[in-house]
């Protein structure tokens, strides 16, 4: 079995199968992504003075990878975003942005 992205499934009602939709629902990690979720962070740019990470999207082709804004993950996969950030030099200025937005 292989992962595939949420809007690449159809669903299929049938009264005799019992699946609950929360069930299905829980692969969504929120509205904003539209059930996107970061499979790896790749690198780091700035981009017109603005910080972005390039995503490597669960399910999808890498050539579906895109740059999002570094506040955008921060807010919705901080977790993933810190694994990658400890890859990082630790002089990094990722680190130094993190940390300030922390005390925020």
């Amino acid at each position: 079995m292989s992962e595939a992205h949420i809007t690449r499934i159809k669903f299929y009602a049938d009264k005799e199968v019992d699946i609950e939709i929360p069930q299905v629902l829980d692969h969504i990690r929120n509205e904003e992504f539209d059930g996107y979720i970061v499979d790896k962070i790749l690198d780091n740019r700035i981009q017109k003075n603005e910080h972005e990470l390039l995503i490597h999207w669960t399910g999808l082709h890498d050539l579906e990878n895109t740059w999002e804004p570094l506040r955008e993950i921060y807010d919705f996969f901080n977790g993933q975003l810190r694994d990658y950030v400890k890859l990082l030099p630790t002089d990094h200025v990722l680190n130094d942005i993190l940390e300030l937005w922390d005390r925020m």
